[in-house]
């Protein structure tokens, strides 16, 4: 039988002739994601919504390696340690950068060099484990939060 997801809930926001559009679904319980509630897959995409509600414009870095015809690879292009979510405010055109992880999650080597560049310009960023803590870092502007 074909899964047909209810929207549930459908924000539309015009802020300077711009629509951003939010949306949240409605999944029967006998369909399964693949995805428990506390995997950083999960967190992620709460943080995102939660930001897209919140006068948020947020974009998720898609990074990886592929290999080419002849054998090489070919990355993305953003640098390692890149953090997992970034986007701006719109009270302020404000930048952040929100690495997500579970909560007994660690940054890797790359990620706190990131975070360390980040920190010495003062830019919006920090380790988000919950929903609450990327509000937190995003309307208090704190800078390396978690790090």
């Amino acid at each position: 039988m074909p899964f047909f997801p209810e929207v549930t809930d459908l924000n539309i926001h015009k802020i300077d002739g711009k629509i951003s559009v939010s949306f949240e679904f409605y999944a029967p319980s006998t369909v399964t994601t693949g995805q428990d509630d506390d995997s950083e897959h999960a967190i992620q995409k709460k943080i995102q919504l939660a930001l897209s509600k919140h006068q948020c414009t947020v974009f998720r870095a898609n990074v990886g390696k592929i290999r080419l015809p002849d054998g090489r690879f070919f990355s993305t292009g953003l640098p390692k340690g890149f953090s997992d979510l970034f986007g701006f405010r719109w009270t302020d055109g404000k930048v952040f950068f929100i690495e997500v992880k579970r909560a007994d999650g660690k940054a890797r080597a790359e990620q706190t060099t990131f975070h360390k560049m980040l920190q010495s310009h003062n830019i919006i960023h920090g380790i988000a484990r919950t929903v609450n803590d990327a509000l937190m870092i995003i309307d208090g502007g704190l800078v390396g939060y978690g790090y």
